[in-house]
């Protein structure tokens, strides 16, 4: 089991990343919670016996009835864990707690489960990887202090302004393919959707992406035969964040989705929006994606 954990840091070899033991530690917490999942064989060895004896207890109980159980597996299995994510937090800073919530977000762990594919384009490079894998990690993987070509502020080692600036760049395109995308399909299920709709509340506020009017003519009638009540019309309002962006770290330091849930009321409360909309008979909805 030693040799195996030692075999463990061959990652760092093979990465050319540079993990502290803060770093590594989170390395090897499962995936679903910020880790990359390189559990220690030697952390697990409990777990592992417990849950062998889990697995023979019939063949026991058939050998010699009063055969008996006196643990769970699943709740040793957890204690350990949560055991481990104390110690963790415990020696890190707000800045890494910060990190690990951002990194234990629902679905944040979709691109290192990803089946590469050149065919669906979800073949990673080595730079996306190391990317991906050393901000998760919280090590350095930008040059600092050079300027932004697009908003002139200062580029931070750990990346997090390039994934933040809507001045223009990655953030901006991602926001432009995701709206195209739910158009795309708007288009095929045959709602008419019009994209970024002028004058829906006044001559200069556009405050969807897309438009879909007479949504609720897909219930014409309920069951008793009366019309469905609620607005006439529905306002897609597509968002990209950063969760570590300096504008979300706060809401991200509370809770794993504080950040998404918060931008999602800003945008609702920015200039009455949502209030605005439901005057006009729109239901106002800002669909939120943290990078």
């Amino acid at each position: 089991m030693v040799a195996f954990d030692s075999a463990l840091h061959g990652f760092c070899a093979s990465t050319g990343l540079a993990l502290d033991r803060l770093a590594w530690q989170q390395a090897q917490l499962p995936v679903a919670i910020g880790g990359l999942g390189l559990r220690s064989a030697v952390d697990l060895a409990d777990v592992a016996y417990i849950g062998s004896r889990v697995m023979v207890l019939d063949r026991c109980h058939a050998l010699w009835t009063p055969a008996a159980w006196e643990g769970s597996a699943a709740a040793t299995a957890s204690l350990l864990l949560a055991v481990h994510v104390l110690a963790w937090k415990t020696a890190a800073g707000t800045d890494d707690i910060c990190r690990l919530h951002a990194c234990a977000a629902d679905s944040a762990d979709t691109v290192l489960n990803l089946v590469p594919s050149r065919i669906l384009n979800t073949n990673l490079s080595k730079d996306d990887f190391l990317t991906c894998v050393g901000g998760r990690l919280g090590v350095d993987i930008c040059i600092g202090g050079g300027a932004c070509r697009f908003c002139g502020l200062a580029i931070d080692v750990k990346g997090r302004h390039p994934q933040s600036c809507m001045a223009g760049g990655d953030a901006v395109a991602l926001h432009n393919s995701l709206r195209d995308l739910l158009h795309g399909y708007c288009a095929r299920a045959q709602l008419r959707p019009q994209a970024e709709a002028p004058g829906l509340l006044d001559a200069r506020r556009r405050p969807t992406d897309i438009f879909l009017r007479g949504a609720t003519g897909l219930l014409p009638a309920l069951p008793d035969g009366s019309r469905p009540a609620g607005p006439s019309a529905l306002a897609l309002d597509v968002a990209i964040i950063n969760a570590l962006g300096a504008s979300h770290w706060d809401d991200t330091l509370r809770g794993a989705h504080d950040a998404v849930t918060a931008y999602a009321q800003r945008k609702r409360d920015h200039l009455g929006t949502a209030s605005s909309c439901q005057q006009a008979g729109i239901l106002y909805l800002p669909l939120v994606w943290d990078i």
